[in-house]
């Protein structure tokens, strides 16, 4: 099994390819390729805006066909992500369940806050904080990778995550905050569990400088869970591996928040402007609870795994 660490993770760039149309002429091996496109069988079939689509499983999309990602596979997320919208975010906290979901060679699983640009190319900027249980071999959710700023001399990014919740039982959160600082534009992690500002953790911040894309804040957020599956293709168990709805048996994220201005002023998320997403509801779930007796946002997600394609 393995350890539940901090985890800091900074992602600067996607690389992205545009495509331009233009009159070419297509060899015989290009128009195989084409057919074997257009024979992968398909899931179900989808209109959007009057355009057609025919759906196929996640892992037989044709990206997986480049030869760089024959042995690509694919991240599973649970969450529940803002709607695109004109309005920009400057954070978003939450309070995390802390779970030990058993996880083997190349696997993790992950509870965590995102911070994203809508620009997938190669503008792309992203943010993630949160908990992981993670293969060390295979992921970088500590300071070995380079972008996180660690102030705090006493609670390291990527040392463990205690006490653990027990299915069942007596549960416990990781109360985690990513804000903009409002004087120097940086991106700032806090710990908001204790029990007044003077006990929380200010683990440090990513700078400015490697976020071109946030400036005037962010375009998505989103809180859930993610999970990477092994070389075998079996996904890890997500939160508690459990997924009924109770919170003592299935993860959760509550007291939901997002810092609506540059001035760090929080808000309850507007329902309406989040929706919930589960890649893959074979072997995960997510499940909007809306607001508590305190008015405060909340959620529950996770799943067991497994082998999850269709």
């Amino acid at each position: 099994m393995g350890s539940i660490t901090l985890l800091a993770v900074l992602f600067l760039s996607l690389s992205y390819y545009g495509v331009r149309g233009s009159e070419v002429e297509v060899s015989d091996s290009d128009l195989e390729k084409i057919q074997k496109f257009l024979d992968k069988p398909f899931t179900k079939t989808i209109k959007i805006a009057g355009d057609i689509f025919d759906c196929v499983d996640l892992g037989s999309q044709p990206a997986f066909d480049h030869p760089l990602l024959k042995n690509h596979i694919a991240d599973l997320r649970a969450l529940i992500r803002s709607k695109p919208t004109d309005k920009k975010y400057f954070g978003a906290e939450g309070q995390i369940n802390i779970q030990n979901p058993p996880v083997g060679p190349g696997q993790f699983s992950s509870a965590q806050i995102w911070i994203e640009s809508a620009d997938l190319g190669a503008n792309f900027n992203a943010l993630q904080a949160g908990w992981a249980g993670s293969d060390p071999k295979v992921n970088c959710f500590n300071l070995h990778c380079s972008g996180f700023v660690q102030v705090d001399r006493s609670h390291p990014i990527g040392g463990l995550v205690e006490p653990v919740s027990k299915y069942g039982g007596e549960q416990h959160e990781l109360a985690l905050a990513i804000s903009l600082d409002p004087k120097t534009k940086d991106w700032w992690l806090v710990n908001w569990g204790g029990l007044s500002r003077d006990d929380y953790i200010h683990y440090g911040y990513w700078p400015k400088e490697l976020f071109p894309s946030f400036q005037g804040g962010a375009d998505y957020v989103a809180w859930g869970g993610a999970v990477h599956p092994g070389k075998n293709e079996t996904s890890p168990p997500m939160g508690t591996g459990h997924f009924d709805g109770n919170f003592v048996q299935t993860s959760y994220i509550k007291e939901i928040e997002v810092y609506v201005d540059e001035n760090g002023n929080l808000a309850n998320p507007i329902v309406s402007s989040f929706a919930p997403l589960a890649e893959n509801s074979k072997c995960f779930g997510v499940q909007d609870l809306g607001y508590d007796d305190d008015s405060l946002y909340r959620f529950t997600f996770g799943g067991p795994g497994g082998i999850c394609r269709a």
